[in-house]
């Protein structure tokens, strides 16, 4: 039984399955559709540790990924995007990514430089130090991935 903190946002899969981010518990979770009369919740992202930062390449089920918000698949539904929002003393964003098929984080936009630098226009996404993300969506067409910050 999965006790859920601070559920915030959700998102679907191609197959019925509800993604949610669950804030407070620092995971991503699987709402499993196949059965409709009994769903399981089931964690993909996120082991419940706070305050340390995963690197890219390792498991998301085994990663800490702390304060997870907003969540979205790509057009394909193959990856599931997220914001991190990581405090150690300073705050730092990221916005990350789950391969759904081999459940590999990795990270996609944000670094961890303090203060913030504001990063101009042409610049990889991985250097650029992002201040209070909000929100993200795909755009479906074009799968260009969008966030306010």
């Amino acid at each position: 039984q999965a006790q859920l903190r601070f559920p915030f946002s959700i998102t679907q899969d191609n197959f019925g399955n509800f993604y949610f981010t669950d804030q407070l518990n620092r995971r991503i979770r699987k709402i499993d559709n196949s059965s409709i009369n009994n769903p399981i919740i089931s964690t993909i992202g996120g082991n419940g540790m706070n305050r340390i930062f995963t690197p890219d390449g390792n498991l998301a089920k085994n990663s800490s990924i702390n304060s997870p918000n907003e969540i979205v698949f790509d057009n394909k539904r193959n990856c599931l995007f997220f914001i991190e929002f990581f405090q150690s003393g300073n705050f730092f964003y990221f916005i990350r990514k789950i391969d759904i098929q081999t459940n590999i984080l990795s990270s996609i936009a944000g670094n961890s430089s303090f203060p913030p630098i504001f990063t101009s226009d042409g610049n990889f996404a991985k250097n650029s130090s992002l201040l209070q993300v909000q929100f993200l969506t795909i755009d479906e067409k074009n799968a260009f991935l969008y966030f306010f910050e």
